[in-house]
């Protein structure tokens, strides 16, 4: 378990997103995340990247915990890209984690956006990394 106000690392030397399946473990609502392939980035983009989830997958939580959150990494050459699906999730809610992460991801010169679809909300962020 991390302390509050710490962010576990989301990539390791092996490409894997341990702390997303940290969160997926302990998620209040199922979370299936796909991002294997994605290299390691700065400290602020992993962060950005992560508390996005880790806020989407808080509020699907509440207050009845009935939505499920697919989150995919990837990545075109020195972007990071986000996209939540979020299933059972009411839109205002969407709003609210999309609100909370923008300054976060804008600071970073990337953007995130929210699109409703039949059921499903999907948010997509991408955040640059100037190597």
């Amino acid at each position: 378990m991390t302390k509050p106000g710490t962010t576990p690392a989301i990539y390791t030397g092996n490409r894997t997103p341990p702390g997303l399946g940290t969160l997926a473990e302990t998620s209040p609502v199922p979370l299936a995340v796909d991002g294997h392939d994605v290299r390691r980035y700065p400290a602020a983009v992993e962060t950005a990247a992560y508390r996005l989830i880790a806020d989407a997958v808080t509020t699907a939580g509440q207050p009845a915990g009935h939505a499920s959150v697919t989150a995919v990494l990837s990545e075109s050459g020195d972007t990071l890209s986000v996209l939540l699906k979020i299933e059972g999730l009411d839109p205002a809610a969407a709003t609210r984690i999309v609100d909370r992460a923008r300054d976060r991801i804008i600071a970073l010169h990337g953007s995130v956006t929210i699109a409703p679809g039949c059921g499903e909300i999907t948010i997509e962020a991408t955040i640059p990394c100037a190597s």
